[in-house]
C-alpha cells in the first residue's frame, strides 16, 4: 500500500460512543473491570455489592470496544474489550468506543494508541497538570486526527501484531514456568527434601559467621580523597543483578556509605529494605567496586560454596528468617549481627558445588528467556511503529506463510 493510501480522518468519523447504563441492584454482585496504563490490558477487580457502588455511574463493558480509561488516558491506559468481558461493569471514567462498520478495526486502533503518535494525541485531549488533573476531553479526543489505511489493510496490520503479541506471550509464559520449576527445584535441593545422585550425608545447621565472613574488609575514613572507585548504590541491584553503568567517584565526593570492600566471589547481602531481596554475585568486573554500607559483604569460608550461599538468600527459609527480624520496624532493616545469626541449611561442600550448578543452569534458562520476551518486545516495538505509520507495507499472503 502506498502513503498516499492513507487517509487523516477525525477519530469521531470512524467510531461511536456506546454506553448501556446498569441498573444496580443493592443485592447483586457485580463484576468491575479496570484498565492498565502502558496498553497492558484490562484487568479484573473484586466483585462489588450494589450496595457498596451507592450512586456511583457504571455501564456494561460491550464487547469489541476502544475503552479508555479518562484519567490515566495520557500513560496509555487504553485497551479493547472482547466477549469474556460481557456480563461485567465499567466506571463512567471509563467510555468506550465502538468502530463504524467498514471505517476502523478496534485491534488497529488499539494498537495505534500504544505508538508514540497514540500518547501524544491521547496527551493533547487531556490538557492540565500531572495526575488526576490530565483527564481526557472525550470531544477533543474524538476531533482528534489519525491517519489510517482502508479497512483490510487495518485488519492485515492488526493480524501481524497479534501474531506477534502471542510469541511475547508464549515466550513470557515459558519464562515464567522456568521460573516456577526453579522455586520448586530450591524448595527440594536447599532443604534435603531431594538429594542428588551419589550424596547422602546429612545436611546441618550452620550460622552465617561459620560459613562466611561479614565485612571483612572496609574503607577507613583516612582513605585518600582522590581514591577513585565504582560505586553500588542500593538502587544498582536487583535481585541476582548489578547493574552495568555504575557511576565513577572519589571517595572524597562519593555518600558516606560507600565503604565495603569488595572482592570476585563474594555475596552481597541487602540489609536495608531486604525484603526487596537485592542480593547479588560479585564478579571480576567488580573489582574495582565499592558498595554501600547498606549491603553486608559475605566472603564465604574454606569448605563452602559462595554460589550456594547466594542461591540460599533467596529460599523460603531465609525470607522467612529476615521477615521476622524486620517485623515491626518502621525502618526494614537488619544489622550485622542479625546478619551474623542467620541459619543455613547446607550440606558438604561438594553437594552444595552440584546443587549451586542445577541452580546455575536454571538461572541461565531463566535468562535466556527474559532476553528472547525483551528482544522479542523490542522488534514488535519496531514493528509497530513503522506499520502504524505505513511505512512497511505487509500482504495477507506473508501472514498465511
Amino acid at each position: 500500500m502506498r502513503d498516499s493510501d492513507w487517509n487523516e480522518v477525525s477519530l469521531g468519523d470512524i467510531i461511536e460512543k456506546v454506553s448501556k447504563p446498569v441498573d444496580v441492584e443493592p443485592h447483586q454482585l457485580y463484576r468491575q473491570i479496570g484498565i492498565r496504563s502502558h496498553g497492558k490490558g484490562l484487568f479484573d477487580k473484586e466483585p462489588v455489592s450494589g450496595a457498596s457502588l451507592g450512586d456511583k455511574r457504571v455501564f456494561w463493558v460491550e464487547p469489541d470496544c476502544l475503552i479508555v480509561n479518562i484519567v490515566f488516558a495520557w500513560e496509555m491506559a487504553v485497551a479493547r474489550t472482547t466477549e469474556n468481558d460481557i456480563g461485567k461493569i465499567a466506571s463512567h471514567r471509563f467510555p468506550m468506543f465502538k468502530p463504524l462498520p467498514g471505517k476502523a478495526d478496534v485491534d488497529f486502533l488499539t494498537y495505534l494508541f500504544q505508538t508514540p503518535i497514540g500518547r501524544h494525541l491521547l496527551t493533547l485531549a487531556s490538557p492540565g497538570g500531572a495526575g488526576r488533573n490530565k483527564t481526557l476531553g472525550q470531544d477533543a479526543f474524538l476531533n482528534s486526527v489519525i491517519r489510517v489505511p482502508n479497512i483490510e489493510t487495518q485488519r492485515i496490520i492488526s493480524r501481524a501484531l497479534i501474531t506477534w503479541d502471542r510469541a511475547i506471550n508464549v515466550a513470557a509464559q515459558l519464562c515464567e514456568s522456568s521460573r516456577n520449576q526453579k522455586t520448586v527445584l530450591m524448595g527440594e535441593l536447599l532443604t534435603g527434601r531431594r538429594r542428588l545422585p551419589g550424596f547422602s550425608a546429612q545436611f546441618s545447621q550452620r550460622e552465617m559467621h561459620h560459613i562466611a565472613d561479614v565485612d571483612r574488609k572496609s574503607l577507613l575514613n583516612n582513605t585518600q580523597s582522590n581514591y577513585s572507585f565504582r560505586y553500588i548504590s542500593l538502587a544498582d541491584v536487583e535481585p541476582g543483578r548489578i547493574a552495568d553503568l555504575l557511576p565513577r567517584t572519589t571517595f572524597g565526593e562519593a555518600p558516606s556509605r560507600a565503604r565495603r570492600v569488595l572482592a570476585p566471589g563474594d555475596v552481597l547481602l541487602s540489609t536495608v529494605r531486604p525484603n526487596l531481596m537485592g542480593h547479588a554475585r560479585v564478579t571480576c568486573s567488580h573489582a574495582d567496586c565499592i558498595a554501600s554500607t547498606g549491603f553486608a559483604v559475605l566472603t564465604v569460608k574454606d569448605g563452602f560454596s559462595a554460589d550456594y550461599l547466594f542461591h540460599y538468600l533467596f529460599s523460603k527459609n531465609m525470607i522467612e528468617q529476615i521477615n521476622q527480624l524486620v517485623t515491626g520496624s518502621n525502618y526494614p532493616a537488619i544489622n550485622s549481627s542479625d546478619v551474623q545469626r542467620l541459619k543455613i541449611y547446607c550440606p558438604e561442600q561438594a553437594e552444595q558445588l552440584a546443587i549451586a550448578a542445577i541452580l546455575n543452569n536454571a538461572d541461565r534458562v531463566i535468562g535466556n528467556l527474559e532476553a528472547q520476551v525483551s528482544r522479542l518486545k523490542s522488534e514488535k516495538t519496531g514493528l509497530m511503529q513503522q506499520l502504524m505509520t505505513g511505512k512497511r507495507q505487509i500482504q495477507a499472503r506473508e501472514l498465511a506463510a
